[in-house]
């Protein structure tokens, strides 16, 4: 059975192998399914990374886009001082200097002031065709590269 399948089961034994996983969801899927930990059955040796890895891309992009769409709620929704703090902490997420220094670059980027608030422009453009268009199968192709 496939960790995907798995997803949503409890089960009294579970075999693994943990080292043919890829990305960070499968080993939790995998270990999670089991009911205790006497039903662990974990095929042969596996290196520490693999349960350590940082999520995905697609991950990172869609807790972006939450995030985004988050503020957003509170910024139409919220008090005027929600709204504020809601405002600020978006510039300063998807600024230049935030991007530069979420991507860990020891040398300075050669980024231009806008990319930030183009970033932003487009994570607000992706959540707004999102909820206009029923989910992100609705999305072009186009949308899905610019957000990332």
């Amino acid at each position: 059975m496939t960790a995907h399948k798995a997803q949503g089961k409890s089960l009294d034994v579970v075999m693994m192998d943990l080292e043919s996983t890829i990305g960070t969801e499968s080993p939790y899927i995998m270990l999670s399914r089991a009911t205790s930990l006497e039903g662990v059955f974990i095929l042969r040796p596996f290196q520490k990374k693999v349960i350590q890895r940082h999520p995905s891309q697609d991950v990172r992009n869609e807790f972006r886009r939450l995030d985004v769409l988050c503020h957003q709620s509170i910024m139409q929704y919220g008090t005027a001082d929600e709204g504020t703090e809601a405002q600020e902490y978006l510039v300063r997420t998807f600024s230049a200097r935030a991007l530069q220094n979420e991507d860990n670059r020891a040398e300075p980027m050669d980024l231009d002031v806008d990319v930030g608030a183009r970033r932003l422009a487009t994570l607000q453009t992706t959540n707004a065709r999102l909820i206009a268009g029923g989910g992100p199968e609705k999305l072009t192709r186009a949308a899905r590269t610019d957000a990332q």
